[in-house]
């Protein structure tokens, strides 16, 4: 439980910050996040935040978005997720997550999946938990 709530401590500070930080920075935040997530080695973790993201897209709908503009960045957030549970706890969980986020389509709809979720969170008014 310490290394969630740290996790969530850096990733929600960071989302609310991600707005003005350059690509690079964005995709430290993002990398960060889901290595952190699977470093934690439980399959079932991950999977739990793959269901709690799908889950914030009737929020984004509440907000304003419109599906057809975020899914396919959310999509491939979820297909990470999903590919990061099947492998966790092995080794190859990391070298996996080294690999799609070289692949600069993948890592940039990841970026643009936490910048929609930031603009989100400040249209909600709300404190993103």
């Amino acid at each position: 439980m310490r290394l969630e709530r740290w996790v969530r401590a850096v990733v929600l500070d960071a989302c609310r910050r991600i707005e003005s930080l350059t690509g690079v920075s964005c995709t430290a935040v993002a990398f960060g996040y889901l290595e952190a997530l699977s470093r934690v080695g439980d399959r079932g973790r991950v999977l739990e935040e793959q269901t709690r993201l799908r889950s914030l897209n009737n929020l984004l709908n509440r907000a304003g978005f419109q599906s057809h503009l975020y899914e396919d960045y959310v999509d491939v957030t979820l297909d990470l997720l999903g590919e990061l549970a099947d492998l966790v706890p092995s080794s190859t969980a990391e070298s996996t997550l080294w690999e799609r986020f070289n692949d600069a389509d993948v890592s940039n709809a990841i970026i643009a999946h936490l910048r929609v979720r930031r603009r989100w969170a400040s249209l909600l008014h709300m404190d993103v938990d």
